[in-house]
């Protein structure tokens, strides 16, 4: 059934394909003749529009479909829940972290780099401030000695400095001092006499220099200003290195052209070095970064950037931040820092290992249960359904397969129930074709005596039993019988007290005598727990009297047909059947001999008829079968017997008959006599 949706899945797909390449086809050939269709263009987009939306159906359909080939095992599923649930938002936070925390070191050694120039750039500010205000103070000091002193200064802590006096761009009085580095003793136009401070670029034949420049006023009626410049050398670098853990490998001058008609982004390499950073991002140098910083071009007084190009050393750089922490002793205050970052990061890690190797186990007894529960499914499949699956936890899960154990065992039960409820049935069928057979087929004719008799069974066959037995011309006997229990056994033990009736009837003409040695038989015989109740009686049709016995049995009902109530008979009697009371059973036993005239109705009945109960429990009774017969006395037995069934059938209404009902009717013909 899949596949045959899957191919009507694919067929308009597969069409589409077709049609388009036969479109292809008939376009080439179009293609060829000398004058080509107009709308060959508009066709052959169609042709492809149809191709790749049959193509990019059939992808969805293929993808579909290994998705659920592939998700189709509980196992697998867990693992991508756990992937996405616990191993992607883990991943996305650790490299949210390692963004951060790179981003952070990368801006932190910029930042660094950017103050150590920013320290520079004030050093120089402050000696040339106070330069400037030696030569202001006068005093006869001489400005050659106060400006080397104070470069010599500057060059004792490593660095290039240069101390000079130097004139404004009109004035060309010599300059005091050192020479200026940019070897022009003048302070450029744009400057006037004004103060400055900050990193500039000066350009010269060598290329462009950069230098850490401070230019100071002097007053007090010398004309120039004091320039202080610092170098920016491969020393002055190494010293910047060190400090922040920042390897210079290059530079760039960018410069924002905002002119309307020509805005662009000019980058000007500088600042060579000898090794030039060519790695990837991450080397063992460190982390590729760069540094932006702003610097004046002094032949114009532009605002220009500097892109430093630089290799961050993250040791490095935790090397210097947390070594310049405060000691106590030869201990770091920093180090103690980095030592707590660190075990708090092993901590964590070991935490997660934890719960990785928890949620590892946890999955692990999800699919070990699934997978007994599958494997259980398929043992029921098969109709084991003595497979029991391993509860290995208390948890949903265990209650799950303990479930599941139930389950199969309450269906095995119920696979036995129903086969010992298929051998019960086969078992009452039988009992219910034994006891149909031992019913009188034929009807029974005596002159003078109309017979009927009619056995309803219950759905559970019991022990009912009638028979009507000719002792001769105009004499009959009758025996009502019931045999308790139910089922095949019930229906043997009928068969049985129909042999013997049937034999011993002969024997003995007293129904008193017949039922003792009856009992005595079946007493030495019959399964323990087990009894017969009978009623007995022999209609003498010449003699006009009704002769009758009884077992333990319902009592016979008299009608007279002139009229009258209705009279019960009753004699004594035991029980058949039951072992070492054979002597009781004759004492009790009682026969008892009434006369009947034409008309009269005789019933004989089982405890089916008054003891059929209705949807309230009640019973029908001896006194409701009574006034039926007393109504219906005039009428044939034929119909006194269906007015009496259907009197019990309207009482019992929908309730289930529990026990087999059993009636016979004998009803003396009117004007008959021997």
């Amino acid at each position: 059934m899949k596949r045959l949706l899957e191919a009507r899945r694919l067929r308009w797909p597969l069409l589409a394909l077709l049609g388009a390449a036969v479109m292809h086809l008939l376009i080439r050939v179009a293609g060829t003749a000398e004058r080509a269709p107009a709308a060959a263009g508009l066709f052959e987009l169609i042709a492809n529009l149809a191709i790749a939306a049959a193509i990019g159906y059939i992808a969805f359909i293929v993808l579909v479909g290994s998705l659920r080939r592939l998700l189709w095992s509980v196992r697998r599923k867990l693992i991508l829940s756990y992937i996405f649930t616990g191993v992607v938002p883990l991943v996305l936070i650790a490299s949210l972290f390692l963004l951060a925390g790179t981003l952070t070191l990368l801006a932190f050694s910029s930042y660094m780099v950017t103050l150590r120039i920013d320290n520079l750039v004030r050093e120089a500010s402050n000696v040339g401030a106070a330069a400037a205000g030696e030569l202001d103070a006068g005093g006869g000091a001489d400005p050659a000695a106060v400006l080397t002193r104070h470069r010599r200064a500057l060059t004792a802590r490593g660095l290039t400095a240069s101390v000079e006096l130097v004139a404004a761009a009109r004035q060309r009085a010599p300059a005091a001092g050192a020479a200026p580095l940019n070897a022009v003793g003048v302070v450029p136009g744009w400057l006037a006499e004004r103060s400055f401070a900050g990193l500039a670029a000066v350009r010269g034949d060598a290329g462009v220099q950069f230098v850490i420049r401070a230019v100071q006023p002097v007053a007090a009626g010398r004309s120039g200003s004091v320039m202080v410049d610092l170098l920016m050398d491969p020393a002055a670098v190494a010293r910047i290195e060190r400090v922040t853990g920042a390897t210079v490998r290059g530079a760039t001058i960018v410069t924002f052209n905002d002119d309307d008609a020509d805005r662009r982004i000019d980058a000007e390499p500088v600042f060579p070095v000898a090794e030039p950073d060519r790695g990837a991002f991450v080397s063992a140098d460190g982390l590729a970064w760069f540094t932006v910083l702003q610097h004046t071009d002094w032949e114009s007084g532009n605002r220009q950037f500097l892109a430093l190009n630089v290799r961050v050393s993250p040791a490095a750089l935790y090397r210097n931040v947390f070594g310049a922490q405060a000691r106590i002793g030869d201990f770091s205050l920093g180090y103690a820092y980095l030592a707590v970052f660190v075990v708090v990061a092993l901590l964590f890690l070991i935490i997660e290992a934890g719960a990785l190797v928890m949620g590892i186990a946890l999955a692990s007894s999800i699919i070990g249960a699934v997978h007994e529960l599958f494997t259980g499914t398929a043992r029921v499949q098969q109709g084991d359904f003595t497979h029991r699956i391993r509860v290995r936890s208390r948890d949903q899960l265990g209650e799950l397969g303990q479930s599941f154990n139930s389950m199969t065992a309450s269906v095995r039960d119920l696979l036995r129930q129903v086969g010992e409820k298929k051998r019960l049935e086969e078992e009452l069928r039988i009992a219910h074709e034994v006891q149909m057979s031992l019913l009188p087929r034929d009807s029974v004719t005596v002159p003078g005596i109309d017979v009927t008799g009619a056995c309803i069974p219950a759905r559970e066959v019991g022990g009912d039993y009638y028979d009507f037995i000719r002792l001769g011309e105009r004499q009959l006997g009758v025996l009502v019988a019931d045999v308790s229990g139910k089922g095949t056994p019930a229906a043997f033990y009928m068969a049985e007290l129909k042999g013997l009736v049937l034999s011993l009837s002969r024997i003995h003409q007293s129904p008193r005598q017949m039922l003792i040695e009856v009992n005595r038989l079946v007493a030495d015989n019959i399964e323990s727990g087990r009894f017969i109740t009978m009623m007995y009686a022999v209609i003498d049709a010449d003699s006009k009297t009704l002769t009758c016995a009884r077992a333990g049995h319902t009592p016979l009902i008299h009608v007279p047909g002139g009229g009258g109530a209705a009279r019960v008979v009753t004699p004594d009697g035991l029980i058949a059947g039951l072992p070492g009371f054979e002597q009781r059973f004759e004492a009790i036993i009682e026969e008892e001999t009434r006369e009947i005239e034409a008309g009269d109705l005789v019933a004989l009945f089982t405890d089916g008829i008054t003891e059929a109960m209705d949807a309230n429990e009640d019973q029908f009774g001896e006194q409701r079968l009574a006034r039926v017969l007393e109504e219906h006395r005039a009428a044939d037995v034929a119909a006194v017997r269906q007015e009496v069934l259907g009197d019990v059938s309207r009482f019992v209404g929908a309730a289930q008959q529990h026990d087999d009902m059993t009636l016979v009717l004998l009803k003396v013909r009117e004007g008959e006599r021997g």
